[in-house]
């Protein structure tokens, strides 16, 4: 993937209730009902192949996780989720799952936060998510010289960091930011 060790392709717009889960692929700005590709239906049988095939819809990539964007609605069926993806976790081959909390920046208890946040979490190593532009999110975006000096300081010195998401490529593609904190992450 040249830049980027993981990929978040996009959103599961439904589930839970005995729902078909569907996948959205175009955050929220497509119909996955459409007439369109439905990539969703080849996932899993491509994943079966480990990366080792180019012949499904996401060639040698292999899907090995899930990022919870819970913005809204009523919170059922999360934790049921979680477990049953969880559930394809082997032995050296985990299936990684993340949720935002969101945080705007300026917080002056960004420090704070974050020693609070990656103590009361098991997982072994938890990852800062950012917005790569000021338009790809409603708050959160950091310029570059700011990140560097003031947030990832507090960060980086925690035994659980991991290192940086972003979101999105596409806005990566416009502004450059993976490759302006890449040297520094």
């Amino acid at each position: 993937m040249g830049t980027y060790q993981f990929v978040n392709l996009a959103f599961l717009a439904t589930f839970g209730s005995g729902q078909t889960p569907m996948i959205d692929l175009a955050a929220g700005h497509g119909d996955p009902s459409s007439n369109g590709p439905k990539l969703s239906d080849k996932i899993m049988p491509s994943q079966r192949h480990q990366g080792h095939s180019s012949s499904g819809p996401l060639g040698d990539a292999v899907l090995d996780g899930t990022d919870f964007d819970i913005e809204g609605g009523n919170g059922m069926h999360w934790d049921d989720l979680a477990r049953y993806l969880s559930g394809y976790s082997k032995r050296g081959k985990k299936v990684y799952l993340a949720t935002a909390p969101q945080c705007p920046f300026p917080d002056a208890y960004v420090g704070d936060a974050w020693k609070q946040w990656t103590s009361a979490i098991p997982a072994k190593k938890i990852f800062l998510g950012l917005p790569a532009a000021p338009d790809a999110a409603g708050s959160g975006f950091i310029p570059v010289p700011d990140f560097e000096s003031k947030v990832l300081p507090a960060i980086k010195g925690s035994s659980k960091y991991g290192g940086v998401m972003l979101w999105s490529k596409y806005y990566d593609d416009q502004t450059s930011y993976s490759s302006a904190i890449r040297s520094h992450v």
